[in-house]
C-alpha cells in the first residue's frame, strides 16, 4: 500500500528575522559602547604598565 507524499514549502518570515537581527546587533553595540565608556573611565595608563 502506497501513501501519497505531500511536500509543503515552509514560509520563512525574512523581514521579521531581519528586524530581530538588527535589534540584536543594536543591543550588542549599545552594551559594548557602555562597557567601553566605563572601561575608559576606570583605566589609567599608569596602572597598565608594570612598575
Amino acid at each position: 500500500m502506497q501513501t501519497p507524499s505531500v511536500e509543503r514549502a515552509l514560509e520563512v518570515p525574512l523581514e521579521q528575522l531581519a528586524w530581530l537581527g538588527a535589534g540584536a546587533l543594536a543591543a550588542v553595540l549599545v552594551t559594548v559602547g557602555v562597557g567601553l565608556l566605563f572601561l575608559q573611565v576606570s583605566t589609567a595608563v599608569e596602572e597598565l604598565r608594570p612598575a
